[in-house]
């Protein structure tokens, strides 16, 4: 991701790995938080 990052001409750090936790099981995403994920997302607007 960093290789990309930088390939794409933007400063490191700029770009954050985001999970998609939708329909995942909360021991998943208590793993992937714990080996260092922090950024979660779901959409559930284009279902409604």
């Amino acid at each position: 991701m960093q290789k990309a990052t930088l390939q794409a001409g933007r400063e490191p750090g700029s770009v954050r790995l985001l999970a998609v936790s939708k329909t995942r099981p909360a021991e998943d995403l208590k793993a992937a938080f714990e080996a260092g994920q922090v950024a979660f997302g779901e959409n559930y607007l284009q279902e409604a």
